[in-house]
């Protein structure tokens, strides 16, 4: 009979798999092909990302940071991540909500858009990580950190955005490829 294992999840460092028997085919995380979209914004400025909720006909609006509409009483570093009634619904009505990464669940974000009447996240990474698919409450693109600081000069310049349901960019995501949280080997067997 043949067998399959996880590689397991605490990766990525070196020699962190698992079912290291010789019995078992051992199965990293990896990737399939990716689901994409794009943000446009002023400037030219066009950044892909991992998207499924953003319709065919694409979402377009103006937009505004998190951080810089935290609710009364709120610390703008809490609103910029997004975290549950922390965004000010005035501000946010009608808008694409530029969301950092960290600190809460992803998903979690856009129903704090979605609740303060905003009609579009995009999910911004702050550091290195990986791009999600998640099921978001509003349209929604994950972007790289790469992208942040010129999202976030974009519409301070213009604030209208669009979020499209395809990868326009001309770039490419290479797949398949091992998922960062992925085991790794070598197998560190002691005899």
């Amino acid at each position: 009979s043949y067998v399959s294992a996880s590689a397991g999840n605490s990766g990525p460092d070196y020699g962190t798999a698992d079912h290291a028997s010789p019995w078992y085919t051992t199965v990293a995380a990896s990737s399939i092909p990716t689901y994409e979209g794009t943000v446009q914004a002023a400037g030219e400025f066009e950044a892909p990302g991992a998207a499924i909720t953003v319709p065919a006909d694409g979402v377009t609006g103006d937009a505004v940071y998190a951080g810089d509409v935290p609710a009364a009483g709120v610390d703008a570093a809490d609103a910029a991540l997004c975290f549950p009634d922390t965004l000010d619904a005035a501000a946010v009505d009608g808008k694409i909500v530029v969301c950092d990464r960290g600190g809460n669940a992803r998903a979690e974000k856009s129903q704090t858009v979605a609740d303060a009447g905003g009609i579009g996240m995009v999910l911004v990474n702050v550091t290195p990580g990986s791009l999600d698919t998640d099921m978001h409450s509003v349209p929604t693109v994950h972007i790289a950190h790469t992208y942040r600081d010129a999202l976030l000069a974009a519409i301070e310049t213009d604030p209208s955005v669009t979020l499209l349901a395809e990868n326009i960019t001309g770039e490419e995501t290479p797949v398949p490829q091992i998922a960062g949280f992925s085991s790794r080997g070598p197998m560190l067997a002691d005899g």
